[in-house]
């Protein structure tokens, strides 16, 4: 990824002991004090909430659990090491396939991103923001996952006044209106592609299996995408396992060089060989950064939308996944988007990264 350039003109700096303020004056003085006032203040207001919830005495503390080892209460064997857990739906055994002419089962899958440690929140020192220069901005890729159940849950992402990328799952009731809604938004639309998980839990119809043949998974990709009409690119919907295996992700890479489309590794298990294998065959390739929504509360989203921009400060852009039945996400980009314009920061469509990795 591109790092961002420092301005040609020094940044006003703070004194990191005494508090004194350089007077050398810059026409970027006044945006670059504001971005570090933002950062404080969500630093802050992250600490004070996080404050709150250590003090506050819980209703049965032997039944509390940490969120990244708590098992899910339908799964009944322990996911494979290196595994996420995946969203819970009916689940199958391992190795075996839905029936081909069974009804799909259509259930809302509860979003259980990789875990990932909570970030501390913490002010960011006015030596380590970089500025960006004339003209840029720092890039801000949401994907909102798992569209086509429900066109209510949709509605608050096609109405924010920004640009998100909708991940549309395939052959569902509403697949179609979400892609088709979504462009017409101003949106873009990628494939939510289902693939197999290590926990044997069921991923939906469409899916790819590990040990498809590259016919199947042609097959079955161009199937998918006649249900998601508008799709610019693909990403993996669970896929534990399919991701972990070189040969399955090879033959299915292959299948998206020729469709001329780009791929996104929602990194839903640690063991993903996904951007590897896809660097080696030429596909445009990019991974997920931060799960907005992994714990679902207001105030785990907020913690984890502060990790995402101190990434984008850090590295020039970052790209972040939130689901579409996760109403606070869409909340939160409402809440924010007129203060981080103003802050110099850009929500983009993954499209546009893309497009920047081949000029």
């Amino acid at each position: 990824m591109k790092k961002n350039s420092t301005r040609g003109e020094s940044i006003a700096k703070t004194h990191p002991t005494d508090g004194r303020v350089s007077t050398k004056k810059t026409p970027a003085a006044a945006r670059d004090a504001y971005i570090r006032k933002l950062f404080y203040l969500l630093g802050a207001i992250a600490v004070l909430l996080a404050a709150l919830i250590v003090v506050l005495p819980r209703a049965d503390k032997d039944s509390a659990a940490d969120l990244e080892t708590q098992e899910p209460t339908e799964v009944s064997s322990q996911p494979a090491p290196g595994e996420v857990s995946e969203p819970e739906s009916e689940r199958t055994a391992p190795n075996s396939r839905p029936p081909e002419t069974a009804p799909p089962t259509i259930r809302l899958p509860t979003p259980v991103p990789e875990p990932m440690p909570a970030p501390v929140p913490r002010d960011i020192p006015s030596s380590a923001v970089r500025s960006v220069p004339d003209g840029a901005t720092w890039k801000l890729a949401v994907v909102i996952d798992d569209a086509g159940y429900r066109r209510d849950q949709l509605e608050p992402f096609l109405t924010f006044p920004g640009r998100v990328t909708i991940a549309v799952l395939p052959q569902l009731p509403h697949s179609e209106y979400a892609s088709r809604a979504a462009r017409r938004a101003g949106m873009d639309v990628i494939l939510h592609q289902p693939m197999e998980a290590l926990n044997g839990a069921d991923p939906g119809p469409g899916a790819i299996f590990v040990g498809d043949s590259r016919e199947d998974i042609d097959r079955v990709v161009s199937q998918n995408l006649k249900t998601v009409p508008d799709a610019i690119g693909i990403n993996n919907h669970m896929g534990s396992r399919v991701t972990s295996d070189r040969a399955t992700m090879g033959r299915f890479l292959d299948v998206i060089r020729d469709r001329d489309l780009f791929f996104l590794d929602s990194r839903t298990t640690h063991e993903t060989v996904g951007t590897e294998v896809a660097v080696e065959i030429g596909v445009r390739v990019r991974e997920r950064g931060v799960f907005l929504d992994h714990d679902p509360s207001p105030l785990a989203i907020r913690t984890a939308f502060l990790e995402a921009l101190e990434r984008a400060v850090y590295d020039g852009e970052v790209i972040m996944i939130g689901h579409v039945m996760v109403p606070a996400v869409a909340d939160l980009l409402n809440e924010m988007h007129d203060d981080l314009i103003e802050a110099g920061f850009e929500f983009v469509g993954l499209k546009q990264l893309y497009e920047e990795d081949i000029r």
